[in-house]
């Protein structure tokens, strides 16, 4: 890989919650709020359940055919490390060109449709932020058992070497090529 090229992931939820290394107690989490084999439901969390973890996550709801996500929350760790605040922009709003239907929109449909474990990370250098390289899993929440929520928690700089260990059931790179972005 570049140093600049995307990854995303999608692991089966019975992926041992170490493979994701500093975010296995977010997994942890996510899984202790599961009912019956069912993905958590966003009102099944408390804010106190985010201690050390406030300004590290978002929250995206999808649109039920996928075409869309808008970020009801972007914390503010987020806004620094992308310099800006994205709650209540879509997916569209903030992406290059296409980069929804042809890039995010399949890698969340597949994360959604296996009510797996999504990781992905890179470079910011299509926000002019190559100095930041982010990390972040992406975990499906419903809404009262409707069109689901994409909970992200978000860490910079991590060690991605525990992703080696297991196979994804989704991989995607998003190759980046100088000058292009």
């Amino acid at each position: 890989m570049h140093e600049h090229d995307w990854f995303y992931r999608v692991y089966d939820r019975q992926t041992p919650a170490t493979v994701f290394g500093p975010f296995a107690p977010i997994v942890e989490l996510w899984r202790s709020k599961a009912v019956d084999g069912r993905i958590p439901d966003w009102n099944d969390f408390d804010f106190k359940d985010f201690i050390g973890w406030y300004g590290h996550i978002s929250l995206g709801e999808l649109k039920p055919d996928f075409s869309e996500m808008i970020f009801l929350l972007w914390g503010t760790v987020l806004t620094d490390l992308w310099g800006k605040d994205y709650t209540g922009l879509t997916m569209k709003d903030v992406a290059i060109p296409d980069h929804w239907p042809t890039i995010e929109q399949p890698y969340i449909e597949a994360l959604v449709k296996q009510d797996g474990i999504g990781v992905c990370g890179g470079t910011l250098h299509v926000f002019d932020r190559n100095f930041v390289d982010v990390t972040y899993i992406d975990l499906p929440v419903s809404r009262s058992g409707k069109t689901p929520y994409i909970m992200s928690v978000y860490l910079r700089d991590v060690d991605r070497s525990s992703l080696e260990t297991e196979k994804p059931s989704y991989s995607y790179i998003e190759r980046y090529e100088p000058g292009s972005g």
